[in-house]
């Protein structure tokens, strides 16, 4: 199932796996939340998705608002308004570290250590690190190297 997802010369190694099955069955980001505040970022999610394959900025917008009055740390939604309203490549890139904190306090250090080396296989860490990588490059253009290394 998971080698359709890789490249050709890619392999999936056993600590992968194990990691994965570790993953499903230990803590996960929303451990500690209500069903309710549960439910409520899995929806702000799912808007933020809609919102990033929105076909006008209007509807973008729109969506990914709602997506943030669900769940403020939203970080899709997060790096979606700062595309929309950053005027500068300063400005993109301090929107785009306080959506990459938003990513760090929804998932939890504790949960962030843990699973550490294996982010790409769970799910709920992907728009975190989809806005590391943004940064990243982000940095790298505006000629911070290290800083983008760093990251």
């Amino acid at each position: 199932m998971l080698a359709g997802r890789l490249g050709p010369d890619e392999l999936i190694l056993p600590s992968d796996v194990h990691a994965l099955i570790a993953s499903l069955n230990g803590p996960s980001a929303h451990e500690g939340l209500n069903d309710e505040e549960a439910d409520k970022k899995d929806e702000a999610q799912d808007i933020a998705f809609d919102a990033m394959e929105a076909e006008t900025e209007a509807k973008a917008r729109k969506l990914a608002k709602r997506a943030l009055r669900l769940d403020p740390d939203c970080v899709d939604a997060l790096v979606l308004m700062n595309d929309l309203d950053a005027p500068t490549r300063k400005a993109r890139i301090e929107g785009l570290k306080k959506a990459v904190e938003a990513g760090e306090r929804a998932l939890g250090a504790k949960f962030i250590q843990k699973n550490k080396g294996h982010f790409w296989l769970l799910l709920e860490t992907r728009p975190w690190m989809r806005a590391l990588d943004r940064l990243a490059s982000e940095l790298k253009d505006a000629g911070l190297n290290l800083d983008a290394i760093g990251i």
